[in-house]
């Protein structure tokens, strides 16, 4: 009986896993870099916390936020 409960773990990650990679799940970062670089974000900040950014960099930052909003939102079908 513990082996069946394995088992359909096994088989329920691995459908999580299969719809993940049908949404785009694994480009997310590379989705991250390609937003960044088109809106000048240097990535050096990626790690800065927002306080310490310029306000043209935080204006960018921000709107890279949205942009990856859309971005996901179309690829899971989620709002």
């Amino acid at each position: 009986m513990a082996i069946t409960g394995i088992y359909d773990q096994l088989e329920q990650a691995s459908k999580y896993q299969e719809k993940m990679g049908m949404s785009s799940f694994y480009s997310i970062e590379s989705q991250i870099e390609k937003v960044a670089s088109g809106l000048g974000i240097n990535t050096m900040v990626f790690n800065l916390p927002i306080q310490e950014l310029s306000g043209g960099q935080r204006a960018k930052v921000i709107l890279a936020f949205l942009l990856l909003k859309v971005i996901v939102t179309k690829s899971y079908g989620k709002s």
